[in-house]
């Protein structure tokens, strides 16, 4: 009966110690999976931030090659080659959505000044009048004042 007794507190003592055992590893994988959790959604908002970045670089170096547009008409029109000043305008007024879009509200507002000034550069092509250089360079500013902010 002795040995009985033994055996049963070696038992009872022993699935004690087992189900403590495993309540205690439960409680790190707990910790373990809040941990990873915490860092999932950290890692989200820094992969959203990253994307939002990347749309701001991607609209700049389009606002850029904009510029290099105006630039190219502007000398085009030094040179009295209104034709393809013409077409980098064409060009130009082509790209406005694509590199005011991500930039929100601040784009659209900067791409209807944009728009107002092909405008009037237009009409200076159309009339062959060197003095269109003068919007030529207001429009060069537009865009500067854009990869400035």
């Amino acid at each position: 009966m002795r040995s009985f007794r033994y055996i049963l507190i070696v038992l009872l003592a022993a699935c004690l110690g087992l189900a403590g055992g495993y309540f205690w590893e439960h409680q790190k994988v707990k910790d373990l999976q809040g941990q990873i959790q915490g860092l999932m959604t950290e890692l989200q908002n820094v992969s959203q931030a990253s994307r939002e970045q990347l749309a701001k670089a991607e609209a700049q170096l389009e606002i850029c090659k904009l510029r290099v547009l105006v630039s190219e008409a502007r000398c085009d029109v030094l040179e009295r080659n209104f034709g393809r000043a013409d077409e980098r305008i064409d060009a130009l007024e082509a790209s406005l959505d694509k590199a005011f879009g991500p930039l929100g509200d601040q784009g659209i507002q900067a791409r209807d000044t944009v728009k107002m000034n092909l405008e009037g550069v237009r009409e200076g092509l159309k009339k062959l009048d060197i003095k269109v250089r003068a919007k030529i360079e207001e429009l060069a500013k537009v865009l500067d004042q854009v990869l400035v902010k």
